[in-house]
């Protein structure tokens, strides 16, 4: 399955120049000095908050290399910042990059899946394959898989770890953010970088987006369309069968006599065999009919009885075919 989600983005606190005067050149240089940097403090939720003041043109201070705390576990520093050959806490560099190293790093910690599976994998032409799964077992969802929506901006790591689906995202912060939501005749790309506030001194809060692909697989309860065929074969020996008992009228008034007819045939092989036929009233033999030719396979036999009805009591008929057992038909029962 495909999904798309948004990391939650890198905030990166840029103060230019304290005795005034800043080029844009100045401001890149500044920017690019992450490449070197620490980071002095974070914020929850893979959100990593990163501190630089410039006290000229071409120097910072440097963080202490002491670990930082991360929502209350020591997680080394890697979880936002990039270093080739030492992935985050628990996780896997799936795709090493030297030339990123000291990129910075965004870390989400339980990643919301899609809100719908398909059982067509969805691509980029068709990311809506109209045959959605309405049901999947939510304990299942893993996320497989992840690549750049917009050049520059990696996953390279990601899984399910500790019981939460997590990713870890890169990214060289070495543009310019010009787009301030504030200033309608800002330019710049909101895709790629906001400003969220100016402060003095020539600060600046920017947001910079660290949005990705990713693939996600879950288990479901949906099964393909499939056919039942069922095949009705020949028993390989006799097997006479009861078929019908019926009278004449459907009302029938105490003290008449109505003609009872009854019918049996042979759905199996074809037998030679004499055997009897009896039909009971209460369980009371009142004919009893001899077949002493046998019964030929999926011919219709049967006879009639005359019965006085002389009483409103219900009467309860029964036939029973071979009722001496001559045949030897392996499907009674």
């Amino acid at each position: 399955m495909v999904g798309q989600i948004q990391i939650p983005v890198i905030k990166f606190i840029v103060y230019l120049m304290e005795n005034g005067g800043n080029t844009r050149e100045q401001t890149q240089a500044f920017i690019n000095l992450i490449r070197t940097m620490q980071p002095l403090g974070v914020l929850h939720k893979g959100r990593g908050l990163f501190l630089m003041r410039a006290i000229s043109g071409r120097q910072s201070s440097t963080a202490s290399s002491t670990p930082t705390t991360y929502n209350g576990t020591n997680k080394e520093g890697n979880d936002l910042r990039y270093l080739y050959g030492s992935p985050p806490k628990d996780m896997v560099d799936i795709a090493p990059n030297w030339n990123m190293n000291g990129a910075a790093v965004t870390r989400a910690y339980n990643v919301p899946p899609p809100s719908v599976f398909y059982k067509t994998q969805p691509t980029y032409d068709n990311p809506d394959p109209k045959d959605p799964v309405p049901l999947v077992d939510t304990s299942s969802i893993r996320l497989t898989g992840a690549s750049e929506k917009h050049i520059g901006t990696e996953p390279y790591s990601w899984g399910y770890i500790n019981g939460s689906n997590q990713i870890a995202v890169r990214r060289i912060l070495n543009t310019v953010c010009t787009f301030d939501s504030k200033d309608p005749n800002s330019v710049g790309d909101p895709k790629d970088c906001i400003i969220e506030s100016k402060n003095t001194g020539y600060g600046q809060l920017n947001n910079y987006v660290m949005e990705v692909n990713t693939d996600w697989q879950v288990k479901t309860y949906i099964y393909s369309m499939g056919k039942v065929e069922i095949t009705y074969e020949i028993p390989a020996t006799p097997d006479l069968a009861a078929l019908e008992i019926k009278a004449d009228n459907a009302c029938i008034q105490t003290g008449s006599t109505q003609t009872i007819r009854y019918s049996y045939k042979n759905v199996g092989v074809s037998t030679s065999t004499a055997f009897t036929v009896q039909l009971k009233v209460d369980g009371v033999v009142v004919k009893t009919e001899n077949a002493s030719g046998g019964a030929n396979n999926n011919v219709l036999l049967g006879g009639t009885l005359s019965y006085k009805f002389s009483t409103s009591a219900p009467k309860t008929f029964s036939l029973v075919v071979d009722s001496g057992n001559t045949v030897g038909d392996t499907n009674r029962f």
